[in-house]
């Protein structure tokens, strides 16, 4: 499977007057619309080889999509990319606000009034150390939903908009990154690599931000982080698959 593609692809990316990283940038992003297909096709229930075949059918001649390429490597096409990396650069900007120098700068102005209290975290006596296994204890949780289901049943206890901001609005915070992702790294192509590197982001959010004191570790807030950028992937491949089912129809209107 993988020589077929290639090779298709390499026939149509050779005929391009463009420069090597811009022919990269068409593999990659070409490779990703093909496996993307043939996911689609393997899972309405066709073999594999067959998959493959109407995958590349469905796909185009590679003449035609040479010269449709060609046209589109201009200006505006990498202006879009360009926008798109500032858009991705303003989002990532905004979560490191949100969840560290907005909680920094509210800490530092109530030590400075003379009140030593920490918003974000349980200070505990005699604190040592972000390693505090006491400080640890208080502001860290590992059971996963527990959080979450201590909102659930205990909402008369919790203003309604505490529990949508710490269940909903954790999981919409990343739904963007599900989307950004497979628009800026190729190899982001599935939902399983997605949900592994969104994992490890909001892991390391939730670490640095117990390590500073600033936040507490919640493995719920990881799991609802995680389902939030799949629902942003999925929203990623409807709108794709929506733009080739166009393209599609515009081609077959063409040749008629």
């Amino acid at each position: 499977m993988e020589s077929t593609i290639e090779a298709y692809i390499h026939k149509i990316v050779n005929e391009l007057h463009c420069g090597e990283e811009e022919k990269k940038d068409m593999t990659d992003e070409m490779k990703d619309h093909l496996y993307l297909l043939i996911q689609e096709y393997k899972e309405d229930g066709f073999s594999n080889e067959v998959a493959v075949n109407k995958a590349l059918e469905t796909f185009g001649e590679q003449k035609q999509l040479a010269r449709g390429l060609q046209t589109s490597i201009s200006p505006f096409h990498k202006l879009c990319k360009i926008t798109t990396g500032i858009f991705f650069g303003l989002y990532v900007l905004i979560l490191f606000f949100k969840f560290f120098l907005e909680r920094m700068i509210l800490t530092a102005t109530i030590v400075k009034s003379g009140d030593f209290f920490n918003p974000h975290v349980a200070i505990p006596e005699n604190f040592t150390g972000a390693f505090d296994v006491e400080y640890i204890h208080l502001n860290a949780n590992f059971l996963p939903f527990k959080t979450t289901l201590q909102y659930i049943l205990n909402a008369d206890s919790y203003n309604v908009s505490i529990i949508i901001e710490n269940t909903i609005g954790n999981a919409l915070v990343f739904l963007p990154l599900g989307i950004f992702l497979p628009l800026l790294f190729p190899k982001c192509h599935s939902l399983l690599k997605v949900s592994i590197t969104v994992t490890i982001i909001i892991s390391a959010i939730e670490s640095l931000q117990l390590l500073l004191c600033v936040g507490q570790f919640d493995v719920d807030d990881i799991i609802l982080g995680t389902i939030g950028s799949g629902i942003g992937f999925l929203c990623f491949l409807f709108f794709r698959r929506l733009k080739n089912g166009i393209t599609a129809i515009r081609r077959i209107e063409k040749e008629l």
